[in-house]
């Protein structure tokens, strides 16, 4: 989706270019007999404008990439940071050893046999507490990323539009 957005911005770059070049063909086209002379007393400042034009649209596009890239590098890192959440969380803590006789007071007979099954029993419990940590990370990563992946479908779906929009636009005007 990312690289969706980046090519957004570069197909609003390149309407960018195309409606320069339609004002040039524009005042190429005029008439032979009209008179195409510009003020010679303000040539410097036009060239200024044109200039300073240029160079506020090349920052305004260096912003655009790097918003985009900062975004995926942000999905990235959030991804990284998910994973290695889940991963550590596979590590499961040392197992509880109770004491003899907080174990008694829930056995009847106090033999071998009971111990062991009680020891399994805590295994049993530590691996299916450990599962449902890692479930409730996954679920918690799973919405955090569903939320950021909908502000930029929004943000794609909007300069879908206004691409569209601006490409109708100097389609027509180019008719």
């Amino acid at each position: 989706m990312h690289n969706t957005e980046r090519n957004l911005d570069i197909g609003n770059n390149h309407i960018n270019i195309a409606e320069d070049k339609s004002k040039e063909l524009k005042t190429l086209n005029r008439s032979m007999f009209a008179v195409h002379m510009n003020n010679p007393f303000t040539a410097k400042d036009r060239q200024a404008q044109k200039d300073e034009k240029i160079m506020e649209r090349h920052r305004m596009e260096r912003e655009q990439r790097e918003s985009t890239r900062e975004q995926t590098f942000k999905t990235t890192q959030r991804m990284n940071q998910n994973f290695k959440g889940i991963e550590d969380s596979y590590t499961s803590p040392a197992p509880r050893k109770a004491n003899l006789a907080e174990r008694a007071k829930y056995q009847f007979e106090a033999d071998e046999e009971d111990d062991q099954m009680e020891d399994e029993i805590d295994r049993n419990l530590d691996q299916l507490s450990g599962a449902a940590k890692r479930l409730n990370l996954l679920a918690r990563a799973t919405g955090e990323e569903v939320e950021a992946q909908n502000k930029l479908i929004g943000r794609i779906a909007e300069k879908s539009d206004r691409f569209d929009d601006r490409l109708h636009w100097e389609t027509e005007k180019l008719k």
